[in-house]
């Protein structure tokens, strides 16, 4: 047997390999959208069984980030705002600040009476 490979098995080899490029680059572009919608670390798996067919492993990964989801949104509304012991006190200064007895017009006539 000859040490070169013949003519089909180079054109097997090739589409071969363009195979795996193909679902390679589908993969990166599914991943990068998954990534987008927040899957974070399992943006790669639940892209590869999309691909596969795998609902099982992708149902249960959309399951996960909802799950976090929710869970991240009863957090946020658990929390009491956050207040700010100064802004009160401003609020009243500056409203102090910028009131002028001559605004009113019953003061005003007593003043330049």
């Amino acid at each position: 047997m000859s040490y070169t490979k013949s003519l089909q098995e180079q054109v097997d080899d090739m589409q071969q390999e363009i195979n795996k490029l193909t679902r390679e680059r589908d993969i990166a572009k599914l991943a990068a959208r998954y990534t987008e919608m927040g899957y974070g670390d399992l943006a790669e798996a639940t892209a590869a069984a999309s691909l596969d067919g795998d609902m099982d492993t992708f149902f249960r990964n959309q399951q996960t980030v909802m799950d976090a989801r929710v869970k991240e949104a009863v957090a946020d509304m658990n929390k009491p705002a956050k207040a700010n012991p100064d802004s009160r006190n401003s609020r009243r200064k500056q409203a102090a600040d910028s009131f002028s007895p001559i605004d009113n017009p019953f003061v005003a006539g007593f003043i330049n009476a």
